[in-house]
């Protein structure tokens, strides 16, 4: 992004859960690739959730369950293989999303199969 042009627009890295960063609340979380590097999916949207202010929205890829060989074996810091789609939905549900939503978004080609990648939408009310 060019700070010129969107000067309304900012990135914050944040590390989920932690302390909140600063500026909060925030209209948009967006990550990519990140929840199966977190431990516990449901503190991590519970997390992003206080983020949020009224009307906040996520926007969250993440891949479809696959079986470990995204990253390969012996490849640390991951926690989950993927997610199951409606099992994301209610995790979100529960950490106080509405309008909770799940779009097929792409696929990262391998070297033997695609791993398709979807995006999960909420806005916290």
């Amino acid at each position: 992004l060019d700070a010129r042009s969107t000067p309304h627009v900012s990135a914050i890295a944040f590390e989920v859960p932690g302390d909140p960063p600063p500026g909060g609340p925030f209209d948009l979380a967006i990550s990519m690739l990140v929840l199966h590097h977190l431990h516990d999916t449901a503190a991590a949207l519970r997390a992003i959730h206080r983020l949020l202010g009224p009307d906040g929205r996520i926007a969250l890829a993440d891949l479809d369950a696959e079986d470990g060989s995204f990253h390969g074996p012996g490849a640390e810091g991951v926690h989950h293989h993927g997610f199951d789609r409606a099992e994301l939905v209610r995790l979100a549900g529960e950490a106080g999303f509405v309008d909770v939503e799940v779009r097929t978004a792409t696929a990262i080609p391998g070297e033997d199969r695609s791993y398709p990648l979807f995006l999960l939408l909420g806005r916290r009310p």
